[in-house]
């Protein structure tokens, strides 16, 4: 069962989730020729609106970097964790959401590891 999280902040604001990236600059990794491709991220564009006031958010967010700089902020303030059954039809739709976004970026994560596999197995022959 999913958990929720009580959330009362001070202002709207957008929180995305950690960022992360494949770093390809690599000496070895040269056979790229499009220098955009040299970091490749693993993330998607993830993030959720908190809204000001008291409102319900996946609980998954309270470990979130920015989610804590706020909290050290005393932009908001998290409060108790509840059940699925006592969430909100919104909180649920941005866990429906943050699930799939998930999925995108296993997706990423395992495209940007066979264009990694590739390259090197192109500078090998050469």
């Amino acid at each position: 069962m999913a958990k929720f999280i009580l959330i009362q902040s001070q202002k709207t604001i957008a929180v995305t989730q950690d960022l992360d990236s494949v770093d390809v600059t690599k000496m070895e990794l040269r056979g790229i020729k499009d220098n955009i491709k040299r970091v490749l991220p693993n993330w998607v564009g993830t993030s959720i609106l908190i809204l000001q006031g008291q409102h319900q958010y996946p609980a998954e967010i309270k470990d979130w970097k920015t989610v804590k700089a706020l909290e050290q902020g005393g932009i908001l303030t998290l409060g108790r964790e509840i059940d699925e059954k006592d969430a909100s039809d919104e909180a649920k739709t941005m866990a429906d959401n943050l699930e799939l976004a998930k999925k995108e970026k296993a997706a990423k994560v395992e495209e940007n590891k066979k264009l990694i596999k590739d390259i090197s197995l192109d500078n090998a022959t050469k």
